[in-house]
């Protein structure tokens, strides 16, 4: 099972689940860094301050849509990263390499019976980006690999 362990405070939950996904994200061969753009607009979180070190961070990976938050307004940094959110990034990551937009991985069998987590899992498993069975997604991931 593929795990994760960092909280969403650190600069590295960015930077690493972008580069360690990215290469994921390559299967495709016209995909392009370029399709990774900012459109300059980020959310404004409750719970993320200006101030805050790790702002800028925040602001990176939602301003291209890699990360929005719980969806009332808050980012949550102080919670663990769970294997449904690195399923959600690693989807996000590979549709917009792919076709320049998130859309395909948060529409992608987006079903209102399923848990939210339920089509970035199977956009994973179907693009061949993660393999195995994904267990418990509501789980925090960890780094290593068990």
């Amino acid at each position: 099972m593929l795990s994760i362990n960092m909280r969403k405070d650190s600069n590295l939950t960015a930077v690493l689940l972008t580069v360690t996904l990215l290469p994921c994200a390559g299967y495709a061969a016209d995909g392009s860094l370029a399709n990774f753009k900012s459109d300059g607009e980020a959310p404004v979180f409750s719970d993320v301050s200006p101030e805050d070190w790790f702002a800028p961070y925040v602001r990176a990976v939602s301003e291209v849509g890699l990360m929005i938050g719980d969806g009332e307004g808050r980012f949550d940094p102080e919670d663990d990263v769970t294997l449904a959110e690195v399923y959600a990034v690693a989807a996000r990551i590979h549709a917009i390499y792919t076709t320049g937009s998130k859309a395909a991985a948060d529409e992608y069998e987006n079903d209102a019976d399923k848990p939210w987590f339920y089509g970035y899992v199977k956009y994973c498993m179907d693009k061949g980006i993660m393999n195995g069975e994904p267990g418990d997604v509501t789980q925090p991931a960890f780094r290593r690999i068990s």
